[in-house]
């Protein structure tokens, strides 16, 4: 059997899903409901102004609250927007970096930028990921 063909849910929880939870709103403490879909980013910035001081991740060396992730993440999102340019602003972007605070910053500064990002695990060797690259 392939991988992709084999079940992800019981059929309990399919029926759950399907049944339960079928066309119900969900709203998110701090943000306002529009027809507009709302992204990660705007449900990120509705925690930044709801709980800016409180923290918002941390890892074994370091600590940020929603406001420096934010800060941290405007920041890179700068940077991309600035590489990208006159270039497409759905481009892939590396993230070349351990199960840390900096990839979280990463991901939401690609997020931010309406840019995908394309994990890279830092032990890989360096022929393997310059085939990633090559690929993405």
């Amino acid at each position: 059997m392939l991988i992709g063909l084999l079940p992800l849910l019981t059929d309990d929880e399919s029926a759950k899903l399907h049944d339960d939870f079928q066309g119900k709103v969900v709203c998110f403490p701090g943000v306002a409901w529009s027809d507009a879909p709302l992204t990660v980013s705007d449900l990120f910035e509705a925690q930044v102004q709801t709980n800016g001081s409180n923290t918002a991740l941390c890892d074994d060396d370091e600590s940020l609250t929603y406001n420096e992730l934010g800060a941290r993440s405007d920041a890179l999102c700068d940077i991309i927007l600035s590489e990208l340019a006159g270039g497409t602003p759905e481009a892939v972007i590396g993230l070349r970096v351990d199960r840390t605070v900096r990839l979280v910053v990463g991901q939401l500064a690609c997020f931010k930028a309406a840019a995908a990002y394309l994990p890279i695990d830092p032990a890989l060797p360096a022929e393997r990921v310059k085939y990633m690259l090559e690929l993405a």
